[in-house]
């Protein structure tokens, strides 16, 4: 089955995402309630392993904060079978501005669990699993906000993945 995530949210509605997957031709859509974030946002939503543990989790970014007041916020969602859980794994002083999950052996071993997550304030933060919790760890900063990120081989010519990301000062 394939599925599109989408989320969205803005000062004075409350953060959604959504599901939606394709059956006989038709589109259902599922909602994944955020309530905790009242007049936040989503600004990214990554599928992935990151928590190596097999299974597949969403990742969406954003703020929790209104436009003025964005406290960054990710939060990791799975499925039980019957109902969502929400567990939020960060929160910055300003709003996560986008999120991806994969390896780019940042940490010399070959497991999937890292997140990572661009930043209004520069910065791109990588999240590790270490089996109990996520540690955060600064990867890299830019002098403006940070607006994209991603994982993946690119250009770098050993197979290795690495880390993209764009900021608000035209590099990437």
């Amino acid at each position: 089955v394939s599925r599109v995530y989408w989320g969205y949210g803005y000062n004075g509605a409350a953060a959604r995402e959504y599901e939606y997957d394709i059956a006989a031709g038709t589109w259902t859509e599922k909602d994944l309630p955020h309530s905790s974030w009242v007049n936040g946002g989503t600004n990214g939503i990554a599928i992935g392993k990151g928590k190596n543990d097999g299974y597949n989790y969403i990742y969406a970014a954003g703020n929790a904060g209104k436009w003025n007041d964005p406290i960054g916020r990710i939060d990791q969602c799975s499925w039980s079978g019957s109902s969502w859980t929400i567990v939020e794994i960060a929160t910055a002083a300003l709003s996560m501005t986008d999120i991806a999950v994969g390896n780019a052996n940042y940490l010399n071993d070959t497991s999937n669990r890292q997140v990572y997550a661009s930043n209004a304030d520069g910065r791109i933060y990588m999240y590790n699993w270490n089996g109990a919790d996520y540690e955060k760890i600064i990867v890299g900063t830019a002098t403006s906000a940070i607006n994209a990120v991603a994982v993946g081989n690119g250009w770098y010519p050993n197979g290795n993945s690495c880390v993209y990301a764009v900021s608000g000062d035209s590099h990437v």
